[in-house]
């Protein structure tokens, strides 16, 4: 059995943008999220660290939420799953991009202890899976 689910922490490198696609104006809401990932350096054993900035949609009701609700710095908590479109240009080139199409999106709010420590609680959430 295939298994396509991806989970993703982050925050949003800016507003998040809502466009109408198609006849039926289907709203729908992409936006990007800095996702740090830890490595090893091979050389120096040293612990550094590197950027991925997945594409993020979200479709219907909940694209419009997402935009009205979410602003650039928010930390949030995607779930959802991979997908790629495939086109071509105007010059016949094949193009292709993969995207994360989300089903769930957590805001989060990261907060100290007064021990120090950092603790991270989910203030809002929108779900496709509420249903």
């Amino acid at each position: 059995m295939a298994t396509n689910r991806v989970f993703l922490l982050g925050r949003l490198t800016r507003h998040p943008e809502l466009q109408f696609v198609g006849e039926k104006k289907t709203p729908v809401c992409r936006f990007r999220i800095a996702v740090n990932e830890p490595y090893r350096d091979r050389k120096t054993g040293e612990l550094k660290e590197t950027t991925n900035f997945p594409l993020l949609e979200l479709w219907g009701e909940n694209a419009k939420k997402a935009a009205e609700r979410y602003a650039k710095g928010d930390l949030v908590l995607v779930e959802g799953r991979l997908r790629t479109d495939f086109w071509e240009n105007d010059n016949g080139d094949r193009r292709e991009r993969v995207f994360v199409r989300v089903d769930n999106i957590r805001k989060l709010a990261a907060r100290k202890t007064k021990e120090g420590e950092e603790t991270i609680e989910v203030s809002e959430e929108i779900s496709d899976l509420e249903s």
